[in-house]
């Protein structure tokens, strides 16, 4: 049997987590969430073996910009695509993104499909 691709979720937004979640295990993933990242957000997501990593950019208390450097600093998670996403359509926000070593941005309203399409790409890399 094919081992499911695995996608961690990071946001502290309750309906999107489900949302987003469900999308995701419709297509197929398997899907682990978090709702707040906390100090051990590294050692987090090394354990959770995940193949891609959905990150909002803006979660109450953390950046998801120092989040994405710390994952990319790290040997174990720095070559696990990372998909920000946030509500900003900010310009120096996707550079801030591209900086700090995000695959790619995504602006919310999260449209499913195309996320989902962009996680199945980034999975076949």
């Amino acid at each position: 049997m094919e081992k499911k691709a695995k996608v961690l979720l990071v946001d502290d937004d309750e309906l999107l987590r489900e949302a987003v979640g469900a999308a995701i295990r419709w297509a197929g993933m398997e899907v682990e969430t978090l709702d707040i990242p906390g100090p051990d957000f590294v050692q987090k997501a090394e354990a959770s073996d995940a193949d891609i990593i959905l990150l909002d950019l803006y979660i109450r208390d953390f950046s998801g910009l120092d989040l994405c450097r710390k994952l990319k600093g790290n040997s174990k998670t720095k070559d696990t695509p990372v998909i920000l996403f946030t509500s900003s359509t900010e310009k120096i926000d996707r550079l801030a993104g591209v900086d700090a070593g995000a695959a790619e941005y995504v602006v919310k309203p999260i449209d499913v499909n195309l996320l989902i399409a962009k996680i199945k790409s980034y999975l076949k890399k």
